[in-house]
């Protein structure tokens, strides 16, 4: 599969696709990286798995997914936000 770096290319507005940020490369939870979403009006949305409740989370706003289950935070506090993941992927 050939990847396109989204800095070159636009992703699909409104289109499914599978998109890869190696900063949610996971070693138990998803190792290859990817996410499965779609671009719309307030950002990328995707699944990511949620091992604490078993569940997969939705995240559609940058920072709003968080690591190891420190999830759903409002007003998030700045120890918090160090372990922050993007929501753009990268490709």
């Amino acid at each position: 599969m050939k990847w396109n770096k989204v800095s070159e290319k636009e992703l699909p507005f409104g289109d499914e696709v599978i998109a890869f940020n190696e900063k949610w490369i996971d070693e138990d939870f998803n190792p290859n990286g990817t996410r499965v979403g779609f671009l719309q009006e307030e950002g990328f949305t995707s699944a990511t798995w949620n091992n604490e409740q078993d569940c997969y989370d939705t995240c559609s706003e940058e920072g709003d997914d968080y690591y190891e289950g420190v999830s759903g935070i409002p007003g998030m506090d700045e120890y918090h936000k160090q372990f922050a993941k993007p929501n753009m992927p990268t490709h």
